[in-house]
């Protein structure tokens, strides 16, 4: 605009250069423009220099809360991260706290049919009927699903019941079936777990409990008492006391309770251990035997087969050195024993190439070698099936032991002690025979390699003197 003015400014003074007053007042008016757009671009510099100010402020504002809610985010990722695996914590131990509560579950119902079935076994007390409502209760609690929650006192009070009966005595009025299966009320002495005896109030008979018969559980009462044992039992169920006042306890107590009639077996025979191994006991015996017969025909063969005495080979092998060899033929052939028999080879085949002389003494050997070793791989066999068959004996006794407990359960460890001593005695015999067979093999393979060994040295001694000709030979040559 300033420009322009001036460009008309001069075209006009160039028209007219007597104006001079008018191109003074044109240039000043441009001046005065010019100021007055200088200061405006001023202000316009400075609205945008407070504008770029204002901006860089909100950018560093808006980094600043850039980097803050960056920094936050982290923290809540993290926290996010801690949060998932406390989570994933909580769950394995709330997954293992219900793995825990349905086992105690199982384990309280368990004890609770144990502790059932031990009160039916056992012979009356003056708490049984506490006892049984405790289980009653118990029964009911464990009703729920497993995992639910139950109440353990019942069954707590039940079990604390019955160890305090275990550790007392008590007398107290009781109805019982006697010995005849006769029902009346008794006086009843518990003394513990492992003892009682009645008194009937009516018929006044006294008796004791005693082992079930075989295979049969719970209990039964005897009668058949020595006069000893029934006046000390009528005085404790009378009460009797010493002269201090204290009560006296002297009973003729069985601790087991398997000391019945048909419990008091004697020591058992070797048949009858043996025979307790099972079927499996009949092959067993036959491999000991035959490993007793191959032992006996090994020990005579080799003592047979002997590489010979010492000096016998000693005086031969010198005879040769001084050139004897008709005499060390004789007395080679009449000794014992593979050594000799070697020496006797190589004398026969002397005068022959020394090859052929070798092969002479090495067919001897081989030909001695089968009866020296025969049976060897017999008794490896049979030392690696006595153990094989103890194991098969073990195998059907625990299928024994479990089909009975499969069918009475594991309550008596009585009716289970028929498999298991099968099992354990078939194992003990196999190894029995195995480790002696064992032996037996080691010795006669050792004693063969002793034998082989001393004949090839004595065969290394002879070779170099049938070799070397003799005086005599050298004379006529």
């Amino acid at each position: 605009m300033i420009l322009l003015t001036w460009m008309a400014l001069s075209f006009s003074g160039a028209q007219d250069s007597s104006s001079p007053d008018r191109l003074k007042k044109a240039v000043e008016e441009a001046k005065t423009e010019l100021a007055a757009e200088e200061t405006r671009l001023a202000n316009e510099d400075a609205a945008e220099e407070a504008e770029l100010s204002r901006a860089k402020e909100l950018v560093a504002k808006a980094t600043d809360e850039l980097v803050d809610r960056t920094g936050s985010v982290s923290r809540k990722t993290k926290e996010l991260e801690s949060f998932r695996a406390e989570r994933g914590k909580l769950r394995q131990a709330r997954s293992g706290a219900v793995l825990i509560w349905a086992d105690l579950h199982r384990t309280a119902q368990d004890m609770r049919q144990k502790l059932s079935d031990l009160l039916e076994a056992l012979p009356p007390s003056e708490s049984r009927s506490a006892q049984t409502k405790f289980l009653e209760e118990a029964k009911t609690s464990l009703e729920h699903p497993a995992g639910e929650p139950f109440d353990p006192r019942p069954l707590l009070a039940a079990g604390r019941s019955l160890l305090g009966e275990a550790s007392s005595t008590a007398t107290f009025t009781h109805p019982i079936h006697n010995a005849d299966g006769v029902g009346e009320e008794a006086r009843v002495l518990r003394a513990g777990m492992i003892f009682h005896a009645y008194q009937g109030k009516q018929s006044g008979r006294v008796g004791e409990v005693a082992a079930a018969p075989a295979g049969q559980g719970g209990y039964r009462w005897t009668e058949s008492l020595p006069d000893w044992a029934r006046q000390d039992l009528l005085r404790e169920l009378e009460g009797a006391s010493d002269s201090s006042g204290k009560p006296v306890l002297q009973l003729p107590v069985d601790v087991t309770q398997r000391l019945a009639p048909e419990r008091r077996e004697a020591a058992r025979s070797l048949y009858e251990i043996l025979r307790a191994g099972g079927p499996v006991m009949i092959p067993l015996l036959g491999v000991g035997l035959l490993a007793f017969l191959v032992t006996l025909e090994r020990a005579v063969t080799l003592t047979a087969k002997s590489s010979g005495s010492g000096l016998e080979i000693a005086a031969v092998l010198e005879l040769c050195r001084k050139g004897e060899f008709q005499e060390a033929v004789r007395r080679a052939q009449a000794g014992r024993g593979l050594g000799l028999r070697a020496l006797a080879s190589g004398l026969a085949a002397r005068g022959r190439d020394p090859a052929q002389v070798e092969e002479a003494v090495q067919q001897s050997v081989l030909r001695e070698m089968v009866a020296l070793e025969r049976f060897l791989p017999l008794l490896a066999v049979l030392a690696g099936i006595a153990p094989m068959l103890g194991l098969l004996g073990t195998v059907t006794g625990m299928i024994k032991t479990f089909d009975v407990i499969r069918l009475f359960g594991s309550g008596d460890p009585g009716i289970m002690a028929g498999g298991i001593s099968e099992a354990l005695v078939a194992t003990a015999t196999g190894l029995v025979i195995a480790i002696p067979i064992l032996l037996v093999h080691s010795f006669v393979s050792g004693r063969v390699d002793r034998i082989l060994a001393e004949t090839q040295a004595s065969v290394a001694a002879l070779l170099p003197l049938i070799a070397e000709p003799t005086a005599e030979e050298v004379t006529r040559a």
